[in-house]
Formats: structure tokens, C-alpha cells, sequence
């Protein structure tokens, strides 16, 4: 039988030191950092770090009561982490061949499912959803078009949103998708032409915002407009992404709407929508784009350089 021995470098003497993130969640008092081929879970309680080995890069993630979804690109696979038992991370699905990059992890709290987007290396991407007590990966290729990457999604109300980008970034649609008929409801098609890929999508109170690739702009959609779906509001976002780092993201958590560069952290008015700084200069060194994770208590975890922080303020 062949044996294969594992020596951990750093331990040896060999020079490291952090490498650059890939995603960020929360469970509990628990932060986990997805990296390359491990993820690190920082316990706030008693100030310790360990690591769970999952293979590949854990692109996005996302935790439902205190079980962590995590999707990860080479291999292309969906993992779960249960926080508290204190269990190994359990592969629980394989992505097909071809759709290999996962950009984002949600969950549909009607239908119950986990949400995935993916991109396809070789073009076109799948929106996804894993059924947590079946066991049943459902995949749906190129709902946006061969040309286009489902670049994110926002769960609301049964519906599943879903944003695309073409390769580049150049354009992209905004379409609404029925995960318990298969089907699309509605779409946009390239809403904002050229430079208009979407990099970030929520849903929050009746209205889907959104953040082109880039970071130039924020936009709300009314999705029952009496016309269908249409475009209500746009901000600036400019000074808040650098063209450097682009590919701002969005998240809600606990009645707010917040905002992420690797420039800066922002809060979204959800009366007025315009931006408001919360933390700026972060200089975050993400590997595929930024993340933020929200807790129970409303707190923000992201990364200032390749360190692991909390915000928190006053009002």
C-alpha cells in the first residue's frame, strides 16, 4: 500500500505567513476564513484558532443555524461544518465538471435550500440548490445564457435573484427565478450596457439592490413595479472601491444593508439609499474579491490587510 506522509513546513522552519483570504462567516461566536485547502475558525470565546481541512479554495459561505455551508472551486464541491459538534467537515455534493467556480453561497429560507452560483471556466455558469434533508443537488446550466456567469444571488420571499456578468465584467442581466417551478420569472437584460456586470445582489424589504462591477454604482430595483421590474434609485459608489481592487459585494444582516470593498466598509440608508463610510483604508488582501460576514449581534467581520477584524460602532 502506498503511504503518504504530510509535514506542515512552517512547523519545520520553513519561512510563511498568512496568505490571502478567500471568504468569511459567522457562526455564533465563532468567525470562520475560508483559505486554500484549509479554513481557519477563529473562537471569539476563548481567543483560539483552529483549521478544518476541506481540498480546494473555499470560495463563499454562508451559515444556517450552526451548520456552515462552504462551496469550493478545484475540486468543485459543496462542504457543511457543524460548529458545535465538533465533527469534521462532510462533503456533501460535487458540482459538475464544467461548473467549476463557485462565486457565492445563500440560503433560500422558504424553500429551504442552499443557493449556489457558479461560473464556468469554459464559459456560462449553473444556479444551483443543494436540499439539505434529501441530499439533492439540483443544477441549472447557463440560466443566464452560455455567455454569462451567475456572479450572485439574493433569496427573498421564495424568489431567488439571481446576477450575471460576461466575461470582463462587460454587461450583465438581473433576472428572478422560481426555484419550486425550475423556471425564470422575469429578466433584464444588461439593465446597465456595457461596463454593467453585477458583482453585488441583496434583497431587503421589498427592493433588490445591487452593485456593478467595477463599484461606480449602486442601484435599487422594484421588482413589482406596475410595469415590471424596474430601476428606482442609483447612487455613486466611486469613492468607496478603488479601480484597483473592484468587485464591491453586498449583505444584510439584522435590518441593515451593508457594503464592502477591500477599500472601505460601508452602510447603505434604507430610506434614501446613499452610502454612508464606516471604515475606510482597509487595504484588504482578498484573493478572489471581498467578503463580509454579519453576526447575531450586528457585528462585521472582514480583512484589514490579510488580518481577521471585527467593526462594531455607536449609534
Amino acid at each position: 500500500n502506498d503511504a503518504v506522509t504530510v509535514y506542515e513546513l512552517v512547523e519545520t522552519g520553513a519561512a510563511g505567513g498568512a496568505e490571502a483570504g478567500q471568504s468569511v462567516g459567522t457562526v455564533g461566536a465563532k468567525v470562520y476564513v475560508g483559505g486554500n485547502n484549509s479554513v481557519a475558525v477563529h473562537d471569539l470565546g476563548n481567543g483560539s484558532v483552529s483549521k478544518l481541512r476541506i481540498p480546494g479554495e473555499v470560495k463563499d459561505m454562508f451559515a444556517v443555524g450552526n451548520t456552515m455551508y462552504m462551496a469550493t472551486y478545484a475540486p468543485a464541491a459543496l462542504w457543511e461544518h457543524r460548529a458545535l459538534e465538533g465533527s469534521p467537515p462532510r462533503l456533501l455534493a460535487r458540482f459538475p465538471p464544467s461548473q467549476n467556480r463557485p462565486h457565492v453561497v445563500r440560503w433560500d429560507d422558504v424553500n429551504e435550500l442552499v443557493v449556489i452560483g457558479l461560473r464556468s471556466d469554459r464559459g456560462g455558469g449553473s444556479l444551483c440548490f443543494f436540499d439539505p434533508v434529501t441530499g439533492e443537488l439540483i443544477v441549472h446550466r447557463d440560466p443566464l445564457g452560455s455567455a454569462q456567469w451567475v456572479w450572485n444571488v439574493a433569496p427573498a420571499k421564495g424568489v431567488v435573484y439571481i446576477a450575471g456578468a460576461n466575461p470582463g465584467g462587460r454587461s450583465g442581466d438581473i433576472a428572478a427565478w422560481d426555484p419550486a417551478r425550475g423556471k425564470e420569472v422575469w429578466r433584464m437584460e444588461a439593465p446597465f450596457g456595457e461596463g454593467g456586470g453585477i458583482s453585488g445582489l441583496a434583497a431587503f424589504e421589498g427592493r433588490l439592490l445591487g452593485v456593478t462591477i467595477g463599484g461606480s454604482r449602486l442601484f435599487v430595483i422594484d421588482p413589482h413595479g406596475a410595469g415590471g421590474p424596474e430601476i428606482v434609485n442609483q447612487r455613486d459608489l466611486s469613492s468607496f472601491v478603488h479601480a484597483s481592487t473592484p468587485l464591491p459585494r453586498l449583505v444584510v444582516g439584522r435590518g441593515a444593508i451593508y457594503g464592502i470593498s477591500s477599500h472601505a466598509v460601508f452602510r447603505i440608508d434604507p430610506k434614501t439609499f446613499e452610502p454612508e463610510p464606516l471604515v475606510s483604508d482597509l487595504g484588504a488582501e482578498w484573493f478572489s474579491g471581498p467578503r463580509v460576514a454579519v453576526d447575531d449581534d450586528g457585528a462585521l467581520y472582514t480583512l484589514k490587510g490579510r488580518d481577521l477584524v471585527r467593526i462594531r460602532w455607536k449609534e
